[in-house]
């Protein structure tokens, strides 16, 4: 009789003790996520690693996925991604955390610019969530299309980008989800220099938008595609906001350059000028330099300014000497391919090498010197040649100040020169 209630009371005792552990450690999970929001991560990852080394915890996952979830927020993506990938291979009945791991080693690929790896995770996320019975009641992934979209323009497929940016488009979204895909929708027509419906897209959002720094950014897009038009007036305009460059670094830089080819086209050579030199000294200067792509487009687009200032003062000299110094740069980056992951930057490095080629053309064919001017010529020749016809199409429509396709300049030179022949 004793031990039968020893028995009784051992059970009743394992019970109220299992029952106070869940609870301290829903209770763990919680302070975790707490700290989280306090920014205390040191404090947050003690309490979920030691809550993950007892794996027979309900929570354990749980608490594995948080911890992998700080280390994305930290970008330390290789201890994230490792954590993520155990996480996907849990037993079956833990399909939402599964789910939850395929879902964010998607966006770790997204971020890393492993776009073929990314759109892998993001079908098979979506395949699986399709197989999972309660598939009404995951409330994350909802941004898949619009991931999809940009893993796809990163790789240069334009069509598909822009069709499941629109799918996702015809989803409901709150205003700050419809503000977001239709200012990516602005920006990829803007990169493909299709300035007509990326103005649609940012004049669709213009009025949604009410935080400034925001409105900030999007004056510069609308800067850019004035330019871009070669919409002198409007440009004006917009470079005379008050609070237009006080924007973070691409719309410091995009606005001082606006208002400096501005200048140009308007003769104010001072004022251009003036707007060249705080680009060198405010922004260039500080550039990161092992952003590689960042710093070398900034860079080429700062001496570009420089040259085409002083061509409009027939200052050929000067203007040489500027692009020159690009000639240098494009000899560091002539493995184009090997440098830039995305298909937009390896586009646009070729459409400034292209520039500078046709603009040293150019000047080579004014001061007479017809050996020099076939040199460089045979060079934007050469590179055009080496682009796909999507490629082409996109370089032949981008203006950055040089009035009109630099593929048509040099066709024009070319013929000059066939005419002399």
């Amino acid at each position: 009789m004793i031990f039968k209630i020893l028995i009784i009371i051992f059970f009743l005792s394992m019970f109220i003790f299992l029952r106070e552990f869940n609870i301290f450690n829903k209770k763990s999970l919680e302070l975790a996520e707490k700290l989280f929001r306090e920014r205390k991560l040191s404090r947050a990852k003690k309490i979920l690693l030691c809550l993950i080394k007892n794996k027979n915890l309900k929570k354990s996952s749980e608490a594995m996925f948080f911890l992998g979830k700080i280390y994305y927020f930290e970008k330390n993506y290789n201890k994230a991604k490792k954590i993520f990938k155990k996480l996907y291979n849990v037993k079956r009945e833990e399909n939402i955390i599964r789910l939850k791991a395929l879902y964010s080693l998607a966006l770790i690929a997204e971020k890393e610019e492993e776009s073929d790896l990314a759109i892998k995770y993001l079908i098979r996320f979506q395949e699986d969530k399709e197989n999972f019975m309660s598939s009404e009641s995951i409330s994350f992934g909802k941004e898949v299309f619009m991931i999809l979209s940009k893993c796809y323009f990163n790789k240069g497929e334009e069509q598909k980008a822009t069709e499941y940016s629109k799918k996702y488009l015809s989803e409901k979204l709150n205003k700050n989800e419809e503000v977001i895909i239709k200012r990516q929708l602005g920006k990829f027509y803007l990169e493909l220099a299709n300035y007509e419906e990326a103005e649609k897209y940012f004049k669709e959002i213009e009025e949604k938008i009410s935080v400034k720094l925001e409105k900030t950014h999007l004056n510069y897009y609308f800067a850019m595609i004035f330019l871009g038009k070669k919409d002198y007036k409007s440009l004006f305009v917009m470079t005379t906001k008050e609070d237009f460059l006080q924007g973070g670094i691409k719309s410091l830089f995009f606005g001082l350059y606006s208002s400096a080819m501005l200048n140009v086209e308007e003769k104010n050579f001072e004022k251009g000028k003036e707007s060249l030199d705080k680009i060198f000294e405010s922004i260039i200067r500080n550039l990161d330099v092992d952003n590689f792509y960042e710093f070398y487009y900034y860079t080429v687009l700062g001496y570009y300014g420089r040259a085409s200032l002083e061509l409009a003062r027939n200052n050929f000299g000067l203007a040489e000497e500027y692009l020159r110094k690009v000639e240098v740069i494009f000899e560091k980056i002539s493995n184009v391919d090997m440098e830039f992951s995305s298909f937009i930057q390896r586009v646009n490095i070729s459409f400034l090498k292209i520039l500078i080629f046709s603009e040293l053309a150019n000047i080579y064919y004014l001061k007479k010197d017809i050996k020099k001017t076939k040199y460089e010529i045979k060079k934007a020749n050469y590179l055009i040649e080496s682009l796909t016809l999507q490629e082409r199409m996109i370089v032949g429509r981008k203006e950055f100040g040089n009035k009109g396709s630099v593929i048509e300049k040099i066709n024009v030179l070319k013929s000059k020169l066939n005419e002399k022949n």
